[in-house]
């Protein structure tokens, strides 16, 4: 199970907010991040099984998504 810092606006301080990665109550992820759906589950953009919210490179890209211009897209070219 996954919890949330309630005294943090950032829980794993990557520069997103937890607003931004969590996924309680919807059943599909936006759009554009290519994340899994899923009623209440949390956003897993990468797939590796460590939801976003705690992720430190939400897409998998080996760039921290503090550092990463796109941290859910990865720049394929």
């Amino acid at each position: 199970m996954w919890y949330t810092n309630p005294l943090e606006a950032d829980t794993n301080r990557d520069g997103l907010g937890d607003g931004q990665e969590w996924n309680v109550g919807k059943t599909t992820a936006p759009s554009d991040t290519g994340a899994p759906s899923g009623a209440g589950k949390p956003y897993d953009t990468d797939g590796d099984g460590e939801p976003d919210l705690f992720d430190r490179d939400n897409d998998g890209d080996g760039v921290p998504d503090s550092l990463d211009l796109s941290p859910i897209s990865q720049l394929r070219v």
